[in-house]
């Protein structure tokens, strides 16, 4: 079994059957809409982004920060305008 400790899979049907053309189109034009509007707001938005400074208060304000997050916000202010 591939998911032998989560008991609410029906493992009967679980990964048998494609997903239909719709949902697989539908799910790509969300994913080309997320990435179009993260490169828009890079351009239309924020003097950070012209400036390059957005990364120095970024891994502080983050949603979700990882565990390597506080680390890089101590990173030089050289480093973290290049990346």
């Amino acid at each position: 079994d591939v998911f032998p400790r989560i008991p609410f899979v029906n493992r009967s049907t679980s990964f048998k059957s494609k997903p239909s053309e719709i949902i697989l189109w539908l799910f790509r034009w969300l994913c080309f809409r997320i990435s179009i509007g993260a490169g828009l707001i890079k351009i239309r938005g924020d003097s950070c982004w012209t400036d390059k400074t957005c990364l120095f208060y970024h891994f502080e304000t983050q949603p979700i920060p990882s565990p390597l997050s506080f680390i890089f916000h101590f990173l030089p202010k050289w480093m973290l305008s290049r990346a």
